[in-house]
This record gives structure tokens, sequence and C-alpha cells, in this order.
């Protein structure tokens, strides 16, 4: 018997069989009804709908903007909803053994956070902290410094509002976690453990990849757009907001010099 659903999507090319069926596999496992996404495919988009939507200056590949823009046509149904948080996983995924019997206890954090908040539902490649128990105490949800990867997450309404805000037009990659926490606009979450793992096999096939063009781009090209968009995001903001975010870039060296 199937369980209690919860508030989620899988992003997913109608086309890509294979990926769709695996991951339902892993779903329908945790005894889990899969919701899919059709994705958005960068190069399916027109030039027009590319100059409407997207103001990176080069520093996408087509199919990242066609990830970014699937996940941010989510955050908007999100928004429509009287739902407080969604779960956001892409169609390459492997559900851990104690995945379902940890939602809950995440879903009860997350709608507890007053703040803009995501949980990314594995390890982070950064500083974390414990803040919270789940899974009667074997798991822990935990604060970190950064964050990277798209591919299963849980984002409450406060920060889909806020990466719709500053993702509208698209500027960045969609897992600029670390950008949108300097920026002030996110609190980012983790696991002390992955409850969802990459699935290999399958994200070695990806037909968003596949299909994207393959600019080459040296690391300092990135850098430099990347930190023109978040200059421009930072004076976007007011005087008062633009100090108190001084003041946690400050707290965060601290925080990484006791860690």
């Amino acid at each position: 018997m199937l369980q209690k659903q919860f508030n989620h999507y899988i992003i997913s090319s109608k086309n890509s069989l294979e990926r769709r069926h695996s991951v339902r596999n892993t779903f329908l496992k945790q005894g889990i009804t899969p919701i899919f996404f059709d994705a958005i495919m960068g190069t399916k988009l027109t030039h027009a709908e590319l100059q409407e939507k997207v103001a990176d200056n080069g520093l996408l590949r087509l199919g990242e903007i066609g990830c970014a823009l699937s996940h941010l046509a989510i955050y908007k149904k999100l928004l429509t909803t009287n739902q407080k948080h969604i779960f956001i996983f892409e169609d390459d995924v492997i559900l851990e053994n104690d995945f379902i019997s940890s939602i809950s206890d995440i879903e009860t954090f997350i709608d507890s956070q007053k703040k803009a908040t995501v949980i990314l539902l594995y390890r982070a490649n950064a500083i974390i902290w414990p803040v919270q128990s789940i899974n009667n105490n074997l798991n822990q949800i935990c604060q970190a410094t950064s964050g990277s990867g798209a591919h299963a997450y849980v984002i409450n309404r406060i920060a889909a509002k806020n990466l719709l805000k500053i993702q509208t037009p698209l500027r960045f990659e969609i897992d600029a976690w670390l950008i949108y926490k300097k920026l002030d606009y996110i609190k980012i979450y983790c696991l002390n453990k992955n409850l969802v793992n990459l699935n290999t096999i399958t994200s070695e096939k990806s037909l968003i990849d596949t299909l994207s063009s393959r600019k080459e781009r040296s690391l300092s090209i990135v850098k430099r757009i990347k930190d023109s968009h978040y200059k421009y995001l930072l004076h976007q903001r007011s005087f008062k907001e633009r100090m108190i975010i001084q003041i946690k870039r400050l707290n965060r060296h601290i925080q990484n010099i006791l860690h």
C-alpha cells in the first residue's frame, strides 16, 4: 500500500524514458507515487524566449538554462497553492531506505522556519553543524555554510519567492546556493548523511546535458560574470540590507575559523 503523499515534483524530460523508469522505481519502492514535472528544454527555447527569460551574459549553457527554468517554474507553481513547501528532485536520484521515515520530521522543521529556507537532502560539501535530530535521532538536519547540486532539496515559500525575484531574468545556475546566501536571500541546511544519492548510471545519460551547447569557458571568465551579477543584485538592496549582509559575511568568516 502506498504511503501518505508529500508535496513534490520530479523534473524529467518526457523523452528520457529510461531515466523516468529508473526514478519511478526508486520512488515506488518507498511506497511513493512519483509526480513528474516535464523539464523545460533549453534547446527548444526560441531566441526571443531566451532574450526574455535569460540575462546571464554568456554564463550558462542551454542545458543549465532549461534546468534552472524548470526549477523556477515549480517555485511559481508552489506560490499559486497554499502549500508551505515543496520537495524537488531531478530524475537521476536514488532514495535511501530511511528516506520516507525522515520526511515528516523534515517537513516539521522547514515549516517551523520563519525565514527563507532550503534543505538539501544530502550532506553538503561545506562546513556544517547539527541543529535538529530527525528520524528518532538517527539523522540530523545541519546548518551549512554553502552547498552545491539541486538534485534533491526542499524549499519553503519565502525562499521560492526570493529566488524567483533574483533569478527573473535568469542570471545563475539554479544551485547557486552560496550566492543566494551571500545576498541574504536564503538560509542553507543539509543533512549529516545522504537521504538521496545520484544514480551514476542514469546521470551520465542526461538528455538535457547531451543537448546542451558546450561552450569552452575559462574559470576566470565564469568568475568575472558571476561577480558582476552578484554586484548588480547587491546594489539592488537597500543601504540597511547591504549593511546586514556585510555583518553576516563577517560572522560567516568567524564561523569558518571556529569550525
